[in-house]
C-alpha cells in the first residue's frame, strides 16, 4: 500500500469513528449492557486465566523500615519498566502514544482516557483469534498479514461472530517467524463490527510494514483515527490453552489498568474468565 492510499483509509476510518457513539475512552464506550450481558454469560465456570506478562524489571533504591523498639523490618523499592517496546509490560496504549501529522485522536488526546479507563474498568466479551495456530494449519499464507477474508474464514469456523462492543484478542506467537501479523484493511470490518479494544502479545503491526513510509500503521489507525485502545504485550499462550481446553474462543474479559498522570500509557492486567 503506497502512504497516498493509506491516508484515504485513514480518512474514512476517522470518518466512520466520527459518526459512532464514542466519547473520551474511544470506542470502549460501545461497551454497553449488552456487551457485559453476553461477557457474563460467558462465564459457566470459575476458570480465570491471567493474561499479564512478567516483564524484566529493574529495582532500584531499595531501603528498609522500622521502628526503634519493634520487632518488624519492611523492605521496600522504586520498580523502573519499559512501558512501550517488546521487553516492556503488559499495557495499554493511551491515544497520546501517536499522532499523525501533528494531531492525535479528537476526544482523548489530553490524556483524559486512561484515566476515565482506569475509573470505569473494561468488563466485555472477549473472542480469541489464535492467528499462531491458524499459520500452522495452513489457514495463513506463512509470513504473510491475516487479510480481511482470513479473519472472517477463522471467526467463521470457531462459528462467533463479532459484535458490538466485543474485544478482540489475538495471539501472533511470531518466535516460530510463521505469522505476518494482522493486514490494515482488516480495519473497516472491524470497525463495522463496533470492537472495543484490541489485544495482542505482540502488536498488530505487519513486519515488514503493509504501507511504504509508515512502519507502524496499526497503531496510527486505531489510536489515532479509529479510536481503539491498544493492549500490548499479553501473554496469550495460557488463554490459547485454556480456550482449547473449554473448546470455545469467547470469554469474559475484565482489564483494570493503573495509569499515571501524563504517561502514553498504563499497566493493564487483562483476565479471562470462563
Amino acid at each position: 500500500m503506497m502512504e497516498s492510499e493509506f491516508v484515504a483509509l485513514f480518512d474514512r476510518v476517522e470518518a466512520t469513528a466520527a459518526r459512532l457513539p464514542l466519547d473520551e475512552t474511544g470506542t470502549v464506550a460501545l461497551i454497553d449492557d449488552a456487551a457485559r450481558d453476553r461477557a457474563s454469560s460467558s462465564i459457566t465456570g470459575s476458570d480465570v486465566v491471567s493474561c499479564v506478562a512478567s516483564p524484566p524489571t529493574i529495582a532500584i533504591d531499595s531501603s528498609t523500615d522500622s521502628i526503634p523498639g519493634e520487632r518488624w523490618t519492611a523492605w521496600n523499592e522504586t520498580h523502573a519498566f519499559e512501558a512501550h517496546g517488546r521487553s516492556g509490560a503488559t499495557h495499554i496504549d493511551g491515544f497520546r502514544h501517536f499522532q499523525w501529522d501533528g494531531r492525535g485522536y479528537g476526544r482523548g488526546v489530553d490524556g483524559r482516557d486512561l484515566e476515565a479507563i482506569s475509573h470505569r474498568g473494561i468488563f466485555t466479551r472477549g473472542v480469541f483469534v489464535d492467528l499462531s495456530e491458524a499459520a500452522h494449519r495452513g489457514d495463513v499464507p506463512p509470513g504473510t498479514p491475516c487479510s480481511p477474508d482470513c479473519l472472517s474464514a477463522i471467526l467463521a469456523r470457531d462459528e462467533v461472530e463479532l459484535l458490538p462492543g466485543d474485544a478482540l484478542v489475538i495471539r501472533l506467537s511470531r518466535a516460530d517467524g510463521l505469522v505476518g501479523g494482522l493486514s490494515v484493511h482488516c480495519i473497516d470490518a472491524l470497525q463495522t463490527a463496533g470492537i472495543s479494544l484490541i489485544v495482542t502479545d505482540d502488536g498488530a503491526e505487519s513486519v515488514p510494514s503493509e504501507v511504504h513510509g509508515v512502519v507502524v500503521p496499526w497503531h496510527v489507525l486505531a489510536l489515532v483515527a479509529a479510536g481503539i485502545h491498544l493492549v500490548d504485550l499479553a501473554d496469550l499462550d495460557r488463554l490459547a490453552a485454556a480456550c482449547l481446553r473449554h473448546g470455545r474462543t469467547t470469554f469474559a474479559l475484565s482489564l483494570g489498568i493503573t495509569a499515571f498522570s501524563g504517561a502514553t500509557s498504563a499497566l493493564a492486567a487483562p483476565l479471562a474468565i470462563f
